[in-house]
């Protein structure tokens, strides 16, 4: 695996998701964030959904912040993926043999690898740590972060919880998007900003 070239893809991923999410947009003159107005990004959570539009949009927006991170890292060579044992795809005909699926998932047969860069609160956090040691934005990158990692993406990862999204939106303007400006500063000082 390259990873210069792996971390780009992660890059790229990450910048599309954060701007899919319409919680922020990439100025391609800047090559930067800018954060999107309030009343837009409600206009459109509710386009996706009626109920769950600002959950789907957040979603996107902490998935995308953190394949921003793992790339930065992964193209700056700080992070190593590991192959971690999964379960294979289920067949797509024949019952007996999705049946026999059934009964490898069930007895815990793990007969495929999937590459792995780690989690956002765990070994991601570290790198990031690590990056941006002598960062002069180290702080707003690492808080914004952490705080991703344990109030919103956490959250949102294993529970609904109605209506308290909107009161992050602020956030967004002072915190997320200073630290991924400045997280991709870490690449763009070695011509990797091919993203």
């Amino acid at each position: 695996m390259n990873s210069q070239n792996e971390g780009q893809k992660q890059i790229q991923a990450g910048i599309n998701l954060i701007c899919w999410s319409k919680l922020a947009r990439w100025d391609e003159g800047s090559r930067k964030f800018v954060a999107l107005p309030e009343k837009k990004f409600e206009h459109f959570a509710k386009s996706v959904h009626p109920d769950y539009g600002r959950l789907i949009c957040w979603v996107a927006f902490s998935v995308g912040a953190e394949y921003l991170a793992k790339g930065v890292c992964l193209a700056k060579q700080q992070l190593v993926g590991t192959y971690k044992p999964v379960y294979r795809t289920p067949p797509r005909e024949g019952y007996s043999s999705v049946k026999q699926w059934i009964s490898d998932v069930l007895e815990g047969k793990k007969e495929e690898e999937e590459l792995t860069f780690g989690t956002l609160g765990g070994k991601v956090s570290k790198c990031i740590d690590n990056v941006t040691a002598d960062h002069p934005h180290r702080d707003i990158i690492r808080a914004g972060y952490k705080y991703l990692a344990n109030a919103i993406r956490n959250r949102d990862a294993h529970r609904y919880t109605q209506n308290v999204r909107a009161f992050h939106f602020h956030a967004v303007e002072k915190v997320f998007v200073p630290a991924f400006n400045a997280l991709l500063t870490l690449v763009e000082e070695k011509g990797l900003s091919g993203f």
